[in-house]
């Protein structure tokens, strides 16, 4: 769960592989190899890492990062997310 949590917080840092498998193994409904290419892809976003300094966790994901390009990464990173109601 901690590498869940590590990669909603920071998707540009850890490995891919390591990630996905415990993305897989805590059953959050994504495909495995979509989930990778995806990841890789984010890493590999310039814009996106320079926009994650900016803004804070919740801002990253729900509003910068393209629901249509990133789905299954958006999709993980929403449940993490909702698990930690704001105040």
């Amino acid at each position: 769960m901690k590498r869940v949590l590590d990669f909603t917080e920071n998707p540009f840092v850890g490995d891919v592989e390591v990630t996905s498998d415990c993305v897989s193994t805590i059953k959050l409904e994504v495909e495995k190899a979509l989930f990778e290419d995806q990841l890789i892809d984010l890493q590999h976003n310039n814009i996106l890492k320079e926009r994650h300094r900016e803004e804070n966790i919740a801002a990253f994901w729900l509003t910068y990062v393209p629901k249509k390009s990133y789905a299954a990464l958006v999709m993980c990173a929403q449940k993490i997310l909702t698990c930690f109601g704001s105040t």
